[in-house]
This record gives C-alpha cells, sequence and structure tokens, in this order.
C-alpha cells in the first residue's frame, strides 16, 4: 500500500474511532486518533488501549488531556508539517468519497419506497412502516453530513494554521535573528534568483557590499551588547533604502550586501553614498553612560551584474572594490566607474 492509500486507511480507522467512542470530531481529537490508529505514538496508543479497556468514556476532559500531554508544546519542523498537510488533504479526499456511500444508499431508499407508493396502496400500518424507514434513512445521512462538514470545517482550520506556521519557520530560516535582514543563505538564492531573470529580461543589478569600519575595535572597546546595537542599526538604515525586489542581508560578521534589482551604476553609487553619509550621521550614544560612542562610518564596494557572468564574480569584484575603499583610507564608497 502507498503512502497515499495508507493514509486512507488510518484516516478512515480514525473517523471511525471517533464515532464508535462518540468523540466529536474536531482537530484536536482527530489528531489523536490519528495518530492512535498510526501508532505513530507508542505511549499514546497504550494510553487509549488501556482506557478502551477499562471501559472508561472520552469525555471532553480526557481528549483535552490527551492531546495536551502528547500534542501540546511539540516543535515540528518543517517536514513534519508538511506531511500534516498532505495527510490531511489526504483524509478530505478520502471523507469525500466515503461520504457517496451514505448519500447513495439514501437514494435507494426514496427510489424504493417511491416505488411502491407509486405502484402499491398500503395500508396504515405499511405507510408508517414507510414513513420510519425514511426517517431513519434521513436522520442517518444528516447526521454523517453534519459529521462530515464539522471535519471538513476543522480540517480547514488546521490547514490554515499549519501553512501560517510554515510560513513564519520559512522567513526565520531566511533572516538574520540579530538584524532581522536576510542570512546568507537567504542573500545567495536571491542572487541566484535575480541574475536568472537579468538573463531572462536584461533587468540591471547591482551589488553593494558594506563592512564596518574598525568593528573588532569597537567590539574589544565597549563590548558585545553595544557592538550588537551597532549591527541592528546598520540593518535599520540598509532596510530604508531597499524596496520591491531588492534584498539586504547580513553577509557575515560586520559585512552586509544589498542587492539592487533594476538599478544600474549610477543609482546604487547614489545609495551607497546615501547609506555611508547617514551611517556617518548617526549619533551612537552609550545609553546607560549617556556617553557619546563616535560616528558609525563604513566602506561599501559597488559592482553591477554583467550578462551571463557567474553571481559568484559579482560579489568578487564587489569585495575587491570594498577592500579598495579600505585600503584608501575607510568610510567611502569606491566603485566600477
Amino acid at each position: 500500500m502507498g503512502s497515499v492509500g495508507r493514509s486512507h486507511a488510518i484516516a478512515n480507522a480514525a473517523w471511525q474511532a471517533l464515532q464508535a467512542h462518540r468523540v466529536p470530531p474536531t482537530p484536536p481529537n482527530f489528531e489523536v486518533w490519528y495518530a492512535y490508529c498510526s501508532d505513530d505514538k507508542p505511549l499514546l496508543t497504550k494510553r487509549i488501549g488501556r482506557l478502551i479497556d477499562d471501559g472508561r468514556p472520552f469525555t471532553p476532559g480526557t481528549m483535552a488531556g490527551l492531546h495536551s500531554e502528547f500534542f501540546n508544546g511539540q516543535d515540528l519542523g518543517q517536514a513534519d508539517r508538511s506531511r500534516e498537510l498532505r495527510r490531511i488533504a489526504a483524509d478530505l479526499v478520502e471523507r469525500i468519497a466515503a461520504a457517496r456511500s451514505p448519500v447513495d444508499d439514501y437514494g435507494s431508499v426514496l427510489r424504493k419506497y417511491a416505488a411502491i407508493l407509486d405502484t402499491v396502496t398500503l395500508p396504515p400500518s405499511g405507510l408508517q412502516q414507510a414513513t420510519a424507514a425514511l426517517k431513519t434513512a434521513t436522520r442517518e445521512v444528516n447526521t454523517r453530513m453534519a459529521a462530515l462538514e464539522q471535519l471538513f470545517q476543522a480540517s480547514l482550520v488546521r490547514i490554515s494554521e499549519l501553512q501560517a506556521t510554515m510560513g513564519r519557520l520559512e522567513k526565520d530560516a531566511a533572516t538574520d535573528a540579530l538584524t532581522g535582514l536576510a542570512n546568507r543563505r537567504a542573500f545567495d538564492l536571491a542572487l541566484l534568483q535575480a541574475t536568472a531573470q537579468c538573463a531572462a529580461d536584461g533587468t540591471e543589478i547591482a551589488l553593494l557590499l558594506l563592512d564596518i569600519d574598525h568593528f573588532k575595535r569597537f567590539n574589544d572597546l565597549h563590548g558585545h551588547t553595544l557592538g550588537d546595537h551597532v549591527l541592528r542599526l546598520v540593518g535599520q538604515v540598509l532596510i530604508k533604502h531597499i524596496k520591491g525586489r531588492d534584498t539586504a542581508a547580513r553577509y557575515g560578521g560586520e559585512e552586509f550586501a544589498i542587492i539592487l534589482v533594476q538599478a544600474g551604476f549610477s543609482a546604487a553609487m547614489t545609495i551607497a553614498e546615501q547609506i555611508r553619509v547617514l551611517l556617518e550621521s548617526s549619533p551612537l550614544l552609550n545609553k546607560r553612560t549617556g556617553g557619546n560612542l563616535g560616528a558609525i562610518t563604513c566602506s561599501i564596494g559597488v559592482s553591477v551584474y554583467r550578462p551571463a557572468e557567474a553571481p559568484s564574480d559579482l560579489v568578487d569584484r564587489a569585495d575587491q572594490l570594498l577592500y579598495r575603499a579600505k585600503q584608501a583610507g575607510r568610510n567611502q564608497v569606491c566603485g566600477e566607474g
């Protein structure tokens, strides 16, 4: 049996268990019984088995306790949430398919008694029997369809929760925790996408590599707490200078990068100079003592993408220009022009 078929079988077993034990098909309850039927959590399986053997009812309090003990506080990773999304989707397909059976049965009952009423004059007792049968069939199909609707809505809620969580995980995985900028991994991906776009439609791309001047000396003199404050301040300044498809990233340590999409050399040099001036003019104060810690200065290298070159070549040229800016005395912008 394939993974989808197994998911169908487990979901069906979980559904039947919910009905058998008179448990409402809410997302937490379904999660508990799905895990029980799949034996993903042996301790949970053992606990539920003991409750069944003891003949104890699965009250709302019991179900809440099981879910809290075995599921709350889980730190599911991206892959686990993806698997759960696939499982929920497979289950919805299974539920919709399964719903056809009671509806088809109900239709058969209606057709049966419609044919009888059309051809036979029933005595009062026969009419009562037919009416009772129709009422029973109607009640059963209504109950099944109402439960299906509840589970369907609950599944949609759970899917929305998972998608939101996965979105946050994806963002966290691409973000530098200290500055809130893109991290090195996200920068590499953004640069690859930007250069691919350039190859497709000729979009101009410029790259800024920025390094905080004498940052190690500042850290040694004032401590890492103030050093982290400087890094966050630089991050805030960079964010103010990007828009649209641009990417500002912490490249590593005290080094930062900006990918400017639809920006040529002149525009990139202007932005780089604006960043340099803004940082230099931003007062850096020690909040504890009120003392002035001096200005933040930076050196920036600016390169422009050349069609058909590797992304690493663009980075290498920006890095060489950054080094040239430092060799020339720091606190300046050095470009290819």
